[in-house]
């Protein structure tokens, strides 16, 4: 790989330095429901969880989940 110190990542990479702060995050992730990646919340002001995404999707997937979300709160 260019531009890197390949030891270094290789190193950084199998260590185990970082596992805890990995597995807290999955677990977290699991906590909401999620188990995949990339994952996503739509959560309204008040920090309450409208809408969870899973897996990867296209963005007017995501415009349409946002605007129907807005028509229902206009009319709320």
């Amino acid at each position: 790989m260019n531009g890197i110190n390949t030891d270094e990542f290789h190193s950084c990479f199998n260590g185990k330095k970082y596992d805890s702060f990995v597995e807290n995050d999955i677990a977290f992730a699991n906590s909401l429901g999620f188990h995949a990646t990339p994952s996503f919340l739509i959560m309204n002001s008040e920090g309450s969880i409208i809408k969870k995404i899973e897996g990867p999707k296209p963005f007017p997937i995501f415009s349409s989940i946002i605007e129907s979300i807005e028509k229902e709160t206009a009319t709320n």
